[in-house]
């Protein structure tokens, strides 16, 4: 066989390898741009607005709060909110449920050792908080049961401890808000 024709026989199977190389190379380096998307991480935020209590000596039977204590909410998705409460009284820290009635605001219900807020209907077995929903009342009433707690309560101390736990409404689980500690002579 000729040099010449084996030359221009390899060159053309360069040329043909190299063309079929970069048609490869091309089909497999192709790009395209998408539009850009914006997307918006939900917010769950609760604010307490701390109410008052009667600052002068109580009596048993005499509701001690004067000015509700309450929620705002603040929050731009459904959430869903509950909370866990502990009396305690004198230095020891002895368990003083027993010795108060708590009046809540409405729509608190409560399950398994929480107050849960269910207002409205429920959806797929939860009660959404809607965004719309600006004020929650969680305290508007403390009173000394008057059968129970007598002269030999003078002085003492009392002290309320509220845990609030809030969640978006869904694919989350229950976080720890915060908590308020009411500390209040009676």
């Amino acid at each position: 066989m000729n040099t010449k024709k084996i030359i221009f026989l390899i060159s053309g199977l360069v040329i043909m390898l190299g063309l079929a190389t970069a048609g490869i190379l091309a089909w497999l380096t192709a790009e395209d741009t998408t539009p850009t998307k914006t997307f918006v991480v939900g917010e769950v935020k609760y604010t307490w607005d701390e109410g008052t209590f009667n600052q002068n000596p109580v009596v048993p039977g005499q509701n001690v709060v004067t000015k509700s204590f309450q929620l705002l909410n603040e929050s731009n998705v459904n959430s869903e909110l509950r909370f866990s409460i502990s009396i305690t009284y004198g230095e020891d820290n002895l368990d003083g449920s027993s010795y108060v009635d708590l009046t809540f605001g409405p729509n608190w219900v409560f399950d398994s050792g929480y107050y849960y807020y269910r207002s409205g209907s429920a959806v797929d077995g939860k009660y959404p908080i809607t965004p719309a929903t600006t004020t929650i009342p969680v305290l508007t009433g403390l009173v000394l049961k008057g059968n129970l707690v007598g002269n030999s309560f003078a002085n003492t101390l009392f002290t309320i401890s509220i845990t609030f736990q809030a969640k978006q409404n869904d694919f989350v689980t229950w976080e720890e808000l915060g908590s308020v500690n009411f500390t209040t002579g009676i």
